[in-house]
């Protein structure tokens, strides 16, 4: 697949998904927030904001989720957060090439290490409110 730099370096603004509210996918306490940071325009590889404006939540059953690259925010979300209360706004910050949303979850093993949770997703729909009745392939871009 080529990289298209039209696109690569096109303003926040030309993405259908900018801007959107991100809404909590689990109840959770709030345990970290930056929500300050500016956004992007276009690519910024600046490994000391990997994730930007995020928030990462604690679930009752020890599980960390984090939800990454979000706009910044005069203030962070409600806490404590709970399933479909707004967390952010899709953004474009941190180490990122354009607006788009880092879902990271972790379970704390004994031994204090984190190990990466396999997420899954239910009652998907579009932005628009659509149900998602069909996931082709892996959801990976096809060549």
């Amino acid at each position: 697949m080529e990289c298209d730099w039209d696109v690569l370096f096109s303003p926040n603004s030309n993405f259908y998904a900018y801007g959107h509210q991100v809404f909590a996918s689990v109840d959770g306490t709030v345990v970290l927030d930056t929500h300050t940071l500016p956004e992007n325009n276009g690519y910024n590889g600046n490994p000391k904001t990997l994730g930007g404006n995020w928030v990462v939540t604690k679930q009752v059953d020890k599980s960390i989720l984090g939800y990454f690259h979000l706009q910044p925010a005069a203030n962070g979300p409600a806490n404590p957060l709970t399933k479909g209360k707004p967390v952010g706004h899709l953004g474009n910050s941190g180490s990122s090439s354009e607006p788009h949303l880092h879902l990271g979850a972790v379970v704390l093993h004994p031994t204090g290490r984190g190990v990466i949770s396999p997420l899954t997703f239910t009652n998907l729909k579009t932005i628009g409110g659509t149900p998602v009745t069909d996931v082709p392939g892996n959801g990976l871009y096809k060549s």
